[in-house]
């Protein structure tokens, strides 16, 4: 380890710890800030790209596909998701699945994991691997699609929700 790299693992740290800390509890569903964790989690995946060059067009026509498919995979499994409605208070209940947790810190890791290995002063063998480096990035745009297509979703499924729950009032 060198002198710079306390700062190198802040972004990683913080992301990973965000990731498992929201990931293993049920939480209040609030229509109007389901759009705040994709959005800091794409924020940290943009940090992430700060000092890399820009991806050639062959790279960033993958990195969309892979984000697509996040989109798809996270509209698809949020259909499987169970809401609640707490009968007292009327507020919709949800527990993210262990699997779509698990998907997205792995995919942070690695990225981080790849990110390091790569650094000219790692002195690795993988120092300038663009493949490697486009792979994680793959991930990381598949697990902000994924986050995106579920908000999207979610934010669909709680309308009639809360609706009934006005209704009920």
């Amino acid at each position: 380890m060198h002198g710079n790299d306390a700062g190198f693992f802040i972004v990683p740290v913080l992301a990973i710890f965000l990731i498992l800390r929201r990931g293993f509890r049920q939480s209040r569903v609030r229509p109007g800030g389901l759009f705040i964790y994709p959005l800091i989690i794409c924020l940290l995946i943009a940090a992430s790209f700060v000092h890399r060059p820009v991806p050639t067009p062959q790279v960033m026509v993958v990195l969309a596909a892979a984000a697509l498919c996040g989109v798809a995979l996270g509209w698809i499994t949020t259909a499987h998701l169970q809401l609640s409605v707490d009968p007292k208070s009327g507020t919709i209940l949800s527990k993210p699945t262990p699997i779509g947790t698990a998907i997205t810190a792995a995919v942070f890791a690695l990225r981080f994991a790849v990110d390091y290995m790569m650094r000219a002063d790692a002195g690795g063998a993988h120092a300038h691997n663009p493949l490697l480096l486009a792979v994680a990035n793959a991930g990381l745009m598949f697990v902000a699609g994924r986050l995106i297509g579920r908000a999207v979703h979610l934010w669909i499924r709680t309308r009639p929700l809360l609706a009934e729950v006005k209704a009920e009032k």
